[in-house]
Order: structure tokens, then C-alpha cells, then sequence
């Protein structure tokens, strides 16, 4: 299995993705000399200045779990030491992530079932993706995320096809490290977990063990963190403190400044009227739960049209809700999806790999944390990566046709 996701067409495919993302960065070349960390900022240059993860007045950072802001002080530091424009090395930087995400999505294919031209194609709609192209001309932690991500998948599937508890403690390790750039992977540990104890051919306690490993293994990469903020703040927190803000912030709609206003469905505005009345108080996962299941009794059209509505904004929204860039968002993500579906549904017809159930899990899972939290395009962006295979097979099947 080890020898499918390897050798000559790997590195065809690493090397001209690069090639590919890098030519995209020099057409933007003139645009790209400002450099703008967004939120990782702070973090950034307290790591600058010798803090680690605290401020001046020793409050600890953790807003924004620790790898990606690392990754920039780190970056950063190339960027001083060689001489070379920070701008350049941050593109350098994205286009080598891209291009080993998309081999990555090319082991993915091959683990799939997928001829190498098939899963070929994958990789070449996830490395044409303009989400992911988008990741070049602008440092956004998915990027990194999406590669860490895709190789935990990998490994803990190839883990489970050899029953290896070795390639499977090493997904597990990866999907750990996953949560450390973004806590949407939360749950990713757990779901390959849960794959594993049901997929690995072997008896129930083997089964129950595989499982226990990949958890394990996520675990012990994520405890030095947690336990880091536990001994800081006393507190427990699952990774960081970003949730309930971007839970909250996911129903506020036309109610901040930067948005550009929305034509909200009456459900939908009601709802997000509500929770912009009780934004402040809805400082905690236990409050936002709250909220949402007393207006699931009060108005519970409301609450099913507004997560509806979410689940669409998922694909295609964006955080300054600016009306021409949604649109041809929403035309990316339709062409994308539709693409996948038909890879699916050719797997489903010709034989549905076990690695299908995965793929599609994760891809599940991105798609509900992006609805229940801030529901943008972004958020959506490592589901293509995982989806991309299926869009590889509906290529693969147009091919045959011919």
C-alpha cells in the first residue's frame, strides 16, 4: 500500500504544484509587499520579543492554538537571517504546503481504490482549487493545516489496511498536531479513532486497541499545550479559548460594521436579532447551547431555517459577506461538489472503498463545525482536500467514456 502512495508520480505532482502556486504568486507579485498576520499578530510579536505566548502584562495568548503562529515567528526569523522579503518566503512557504497536500491527495486517491491517473486528476482539482490557490497570496493557517491534516488521514488508513499500530500512533500523532493549528480538527483524533476500531481486520479487543492508539497518540501531542495553559491560568481548555466567540460571532450576520449587509431570510434575521440582544452573555459553549434551545422552544423555525441557511453559507460565505466574491464562490464550491458527488456515486457503482467512509466522515465534519460556528468558505476549504479524490474519480469516469 506504502508503494502505491509513492515514487515518480508523487513528486511530478509535488513539483509542478509548486511550480503552478508560485507562478500564481508572481502574477500577484505587485500586490503582495504588506504583510498582515491578521489575528496571529499579537502572538507573533510576543514571540518576537522573547515572551513565548504572553503578553506584557502576563496574560497568556491562547486564543489561537500555538503551531501556526510559530510556523510565522519562524518564517519571520528566515526572512531576517537570510535577507530575502518576508512576503516571498511566506509564498514559498504556502506553495510547498499546497503542493505536498496535493500528493498527499494523491495518496489518498490511490488508498481509494483510484488508478494513478485518476487520482492524478484529484490532485490537480485540489491544487486548481481557488480556495487553496487563495492561501498563496495571503498567510492563513489552513494551509499548513490542510497538509498535517491530510497526512493523518493517510497514515491512519494506511494504518488501518496493514492493522500497524505504528502508522496508526503516527496519524494520530499528525491529527494531534492538526488541533494545534486549528481546533475545527478537534475531533478528527476521534473520528479516525472510531474508523479504526471498526475498520482494522482483527478481533474486537485488537479493534478496540487500534482505536485507543490513534486517540492516544493525539492526545500526548496535545497535552504538553493544555497542560502548559492549566499550569498558567488554572484553567481547562480544550486547545484554545476561540469557541464561543466564533460560535456567537456565527450568528451575528448584519450586525458588525466590516459586513456588508445581507438579504436574511425572516428566520434567520430573527434568530440573529436575538443573539446580537444577548452577544455578551453568550461567553461560553454552556451559554450559546443554551441560547439556541430556548429558541428551538420559542421559534423553532427560526432556528432550523437559520442553520439551514448556515450549512449553505458554509460553502461559499465570507466573513465581510461582500456579495460579488460570495457569488463566485458559490459557483467554485457548486462546480467542485458536483464533481464529487459523481466520483461518489462511480465508487458506489464500481465497488465502495473502505477509505470512502473516512474521507467522507471527515469531510462531514469540517462541513458541521463550519455550520455550527463562523459558517465561511475558508472553514470548508480542508473538506475539498478530502473530497477532491471522489472529484479525481468523476474525472477518471468522463476519461473511460471516451
Amino acid at each position: 500500500m506504502l508503494k502505491e502512495c509513492s515514487g515518480k508520480p508523487l513528486w511530478l505532482i509535488f513539483l509542478a504544484t509548486a511550480a503552478v502556486h508560485m507562478l500564481v504568486w508572481l502574477c500577484a507579485f505587485p500586490g503582495m509587499g504588506n504583510v498582515r498576520y491578521g489575528d496571529y499578530a499579537p502572538q507573533v510579536e510576543n514571540l518576537k520579543a522573547g515572551r513565548g505566548m504572553v503578553d506584557e502584562s502576563g496574560r497568556v495568548l491562547h486564543r489561537y492554538p500555538p503551531a501556526y503562529p510559530l510556523v510565522l515567528w519562524g518564517l519571520e526569523g528566515l526572512s531576517r537571517g537570510t535577507g530575502l522579503p518576508l512576503f516571498g518566503i511566506l509564498a514559498g512557504f504556502a506553495a510547498v504546503c499546497n503542493a505536498a497536500t496535493a500528493a498527499l491527495v494523491w495518496g489518498l486517491g490511490r488508498t481509494s481504490g483510484l488508478a494513478a491517473r485518476e487520482a492524478a486528476a484529484g490532485a490537480a482539482v485540489f491544487g486548481a482549487h481557488p480556495f487553496v490557490l487563495y492561501g498563496v497570496l495571503l498567510p492563513l493557517s489552513e494551509t499548513p493545516f490542510m497538509t498535517v491534516m491530510c497526512g493523518s488521514v493517510l497514515l491512519a488508513l494506511v494504518g488501518m489496511r496493514q492493522a500497524s499500530p505504528k502508522k496508526l500512533a503516527a496519524g494520530g500523532a499528525l491529527a494531534g498536531l492538526a488541533c494545534l493549528f486549528r481546533p475545527i480538527a478537534l475531533l478528527i483524533p476521534l473520528v479516525l479513532g472510531l474508523a479504526a476500531a471498526w475498520f482494522v481486520k482483527a478481533s474486537r479487543v485488537r479493534r478496540a486497541a487500534a482505536g485507543l492508539v490513534v486517540v492516544t497518540a493525539a492526545g500526548a501531542v496535545l497535552m504538553p499545550w493544555v497542560g502548559w495553559i492549566r499550569f498558567r491560568t488554572g484553567e481547562w481548555l480544550m486547545v484554545s479559548s476561540g469557541g464561543p466567540p466564533t460560535l456567537r460571532d456565527g450568528l451575528s450576520f448584519n450586525h458588525k460594521g466590516f459586513r456588508e449587509r445581507l438579504d436574511l431570510p425572516a428566520g434567520v434575521k430573527r434568530l440573529s436579532d436575538a443573539a446580537w440582544e444577548e452577544y455578551e452573555s453568550l461567553d461560553s459553549v454552556g451559554a450559546y447551547l443554551g441560547f439556541v434551545m430556548r429558541q428551538a422552544r420559542e421559534d423553532p423555525l427560526a432556528v432550523v431555517q437559520t442553520y439551514g441557511y448556515k450549512a449553505m453559507r458554509a460553502w461559499y460565505g465570507t466573513d465581510a459577506q461582500r456579495k460579488g466574491v460570495e457569488r463566485f464562490n458559490c459557483f467554485v464550491s457548486c462546480v467542485f461538489l458536483f464533481a464529487a458527488g459523481l466520483g461518489v456515486f462511480r465508487l458506489r457503482r464500481g465497488g465502495w472503498p473502505v477509505s470512502g467512509n473516512v474521507l467522507l466522515a471527515v469531510a462531514a465534519l469540517f462541513w458541521g463545525m463550519a455550520t455550527v460556528a463562523l459558517s465561511i468558505a475558508r472553514y470548508t476549504t480542508p473538506a475539498a482536500a478530502v473530497l477532491a479524490p471522489f472529484a479525481g474519480a468523476a474525472v477518471g469516469g468522463l476519461r473511460a467514456r471516451r
